[in-house]
């Protein structure tokens, strides 16, 4: 042997210990299940080569086991990225492991695998370069893309390659057994597979980390109520689209006599009247726009049109939220919603200050309106008042 096996051996099952527990803590930290998935593939694996030091001359060991528990590691890092990317999980990646079991059982000696090293060897290279192409495309196809997501893809695909590699050798040259590059080859494939779990599992680590934040991230931007963006999240949004879009309006909306509504029926029925306001001012200002929940019942909206379109659009979603109230909540009188629309620009402080004052308006001029006001410096349509249209 040109280097000691048993030593690489201990340093494959040393990393992979380690990358349990890093995974493991993360796991603890975040609550996804998909980490925790892959914290066991790794002590798996670790396991699996601290027991190969001990076992490797069993028949049983080499033959059956091992193959097996290999297949198993890479079945259940396929899985674990299934439920990573919000797919749904599978049996599949878990096919071949248990094909290679069930193969033992039903008469193993009698077939040329149980027979063959290298049968068995390409086999199992076959098994393995799958799982890995698996993996890759998985994270590969993952949306949004990140650096993790990205160096996964690229990490299995290479490590599917190199397997690869292995299965066209096996088939193409034969190594005399006890000359030095047949005991080189096996070492630097050992060497590979400590350097593809070293990097695995810094990047599934790293996954998990990009994970979280993104969810926390999300947390911070929407409202859990309403699911619609948060105070600061719309805010920050309508700053950028106030400087990069003409033609677009701000409206602040707020439900009529909400406090009413949750003195007589109850917070619940109050929270439920808000969600029903979300989704449908949501889906009835159309693509480009933005809703967000300001506070308590006061909702604003972005809506990228020009104002002559804008404002009978807005007052349309606000009728359309009525008739939606009327058939979904156990409120007996009508439900309805103010409004004060004003041009959107750069001086976002201006344009909310404005918005809130044509609000207060519609309120004063009898509720269920939405009333417009000019704002400097570029005034666009005149004082006037839209009234959402009467229902039935």
């Amino acid at each position: 042997m040109l280097l000691h096996m048993p030593t690489f051996h201990v340093v494959f099952a040393s990393i992979a210990s380690v990358a349990a527990i890093m995974l493991f803590v993360e796991w603890r930290r975040t609550k996804l299940r998909a980490v925790a998935l892959w914290a066991i593939s790794f002590l798996v694996v670790g396991g699996m080569e601290l027991a190969t030091l001990a076992f490797n001359g069993a028949e049983g060991w080499r033959v059956v086991a091992n193959p097996a528990l290999r297949l198993f590691f890479f079945g259940l890092l396929l899985h674990g990225s299934l439920v990573f990317t919000g797919r749904r999980g599978s049996a599949l990646p878990f096919l071949p492991a248990a094909l290679w079991m069930g193969t033992w059982l039903l008469q193993w000696h009698d077939m040329p695998l149980g027979e063959s090293e290298g049968q068995r060897q390409l086999a199992t290279s076959i098994a393995f370069a799958v799982l890995c192409a698996g993996t890759s495309w998985i994270f590969g196809t993952q949306r949004p893309q990140t650096i993790s997501s990205r160096g996964l893809a690229i990490l299995f695909a290479l490590h599917g390659a190199i397997i690869t590699s292995r299965i066209i050798l096996a088939g193409s040259i034969t190594l005399p057994p006890g000359t030095a590059a047949s005991d080189l080859v096996p070492t630097l494939y050992l060497m590979e597979a400590i350097v593809f779990v070293s990097i695995a599992s810094h990047l599934f680590v790293r996954a998990a980390q990009d994970a979280a934040a993104s969810r926390w991230r999300i947390a911070a931007e929407i409202d859990s109520l309403t699911g619609v963006l948060s105070r600061s999240a719309f805010l920050e949004i309508a700053a950028k689209r106030a400087t990069t879009t003409s033609g677009a309006v701000l409206a602040i909306v707020d439900l009529d006599h909400f406090k009413s509504i949750n003195d007589e029926f109850g917070h619940a029925v109050g929270d439920e009247t808000l969600r029903v306001f979300a989704r449908t001012v949501s889906a009835a200002v159309g693509q480009g726009s933005v809703v967000g929940r300001l506070g308590g019942e006061e909702f604003a909206v972005v809506v990228e049109a020009d104002p002559a379109q804008a404002v009978p659009r807005i007052a349309l979603s606000l009728q359309m939220f009525t008739q939606t109230a009327g058939a979904l909540l156990p409120i007996p009188r009508p439900v309805t919603a103010s409004a004060g629309v004003v041009p959107l620009h750069a001086d976002l402080d201006t344009v909310l200050l404005k918005a809130d004052a044509a609000l207060y308006r519609a309120k004063a001029n009898g509720r269920n309106r939405v009333e417009t006001i000019e704002t400097d410096p570029a005034p666009r349509f005149v004082k006037t008042a839209v009234r959402a249209p009467a229902t039935t």
